[in-house]
């Protein structure tokens, strides 16, 4: 065979256009590290994006349950596969952007390079640039790195692990509390005992120089009456 020209067809033709667009995004900012947001430590409440039926959900809220009874979790329910998927994954998400969340977890199970098309959409990356709540990636198994990983402010290595990131452990928590309060009332004692010592050596010590004030000017007092007697 002379071969004039090769072509990509079918999957290796949507990796090299992905392949493309990733690149195309980066140079255009949209997944630079300096507009990531912070993912706050202690979240009170968490809105989850993803399928309502799935397992994930079940994952994701059985994990934190395991750690953390406070927390609040919402669930946004949207379809996770399929065509115009990514358009109802960013309805969702322009949506509870400004319901006051702690943070956002956009989330799915693994599946086939197809199946996670829609977390690799151009659409998608954009509304998460310009979300104003911190977003976290749990897209797919660890070896699974969309386009909604790149630009998410925190990039989960499983729906699972986006859980774990985000439920701080309540009895640690507390416990952290009662040390700190009992390390407080230590130091405060401690200072308050120091102090009174100081104070009452201070004490000593004024009271030790007005007597010898006094000793000293009650001389002086007595030759002066003295003097005066002999003027009179």
């Amino acid at each position: 065979f002379n071969v004039d020209s090769i072509q990509a067809v079918g999957k290796g033709l949507l990796a090299i256009k992905l392949e493309m667009l990733k690149n195309r995004l980066r140079q255009e900012g949209y997944f630079d590290e300096a507009h990531k947001k912070p993912i706050p430590q202690y979240p009170s409440n968490i809105c989850v994006i993803t399928s309502f039926n799935g397992a994930v959900i079940k994952d994701i809220k059985r994990t934190v349950r395991r750690k953390n009874d406070l927390i609040n979790i919402f669930i946004k329910d949207v379809k996770v596969q399929g065509k115009d998927a990514h358009i109802e994954i960013v309805d969702a998400l322009e949506k509870v952007d400004g319901m006051g969340f702690d943070v956002i977890i956009i989330a799915r199970g693994g599946g086939s390079f197809e199946d996670l098309l829609p977390f690799n959409e151009e659409l998608l990356v954009k509304a998460i640039y310009a979300c104003k709540t911190p977003v976290i990636s749990a897209v797919g198994h660890e070896s699974d790195v969309t386009l909604c990983d790149e630009a998410a402010d925190y990039r989960a290595a499983t729906p699972t692990a986006a859980a774990e990131y985000v439920a701080y452990d309540v009895i640690q928590l507390k416990e952290y509390v009662e040390y700190c309060k009992t390390r407080v009332k230590t130091l405060v004692s401690n200072k308050l005992k120091s102090d009174e010592t100081e104070l009452r050596n201070k004490m000593s010590l004024l009271i030790s120089g007005v007597k010898l004030t006094y000793q000293s000017n009650r001389h002086r007092l007595d030759n002066a009456l003295g003097a005066l007697k002999n003027s009179m």
